[in-house]
């Protein structure tokens, strides 16, 4: 099993890096509400850049995680709290890009 320290600190990258996408949406949503769409566009691309390093994270995390079944319940919450917000956050990428 990973190290604590080694885990807060990819918990905390994951946050961030989740946190940082979210910002760009609404970054986005700014701009495309005064009608610039490309800056609109920029902040878009810059989302799915960032939630695609929080992706990275998560494999490389899950990797060093280790068994399943030995890992503390409030790990596993606090896992599927971030995949939903990432597969949320990856919903409003896509639904903003159709627009």
């Amino acid at each position: 099993m990973m190290e604590r320290e080694q885990l807060k600190g990819i918990a905390r990258t994951i946050a961030d890096g989740t946190r940082d996408a979210q910002m760009q949406l609404e970054y986005a949503r700014a701009a495309r509400s005064v009608g610039a769409k490309d800056l609109a566009q920029s902040h878009i691309a810059e989302a799915e850049k960032r939630i695609a390093g929080v992706a990275e994270w998560k494999k490389l995390e899950t990797a060093m995680a280790g068994d399943p079944k030995q890992r503390d319940p409030a790990y596993e919450v606090m896992r599927e709290h971030y995949d939903e917000w990432c597969d949320r956050i990856k919903r409003e990428i896509e639904a903003m890009k159709m627009k």
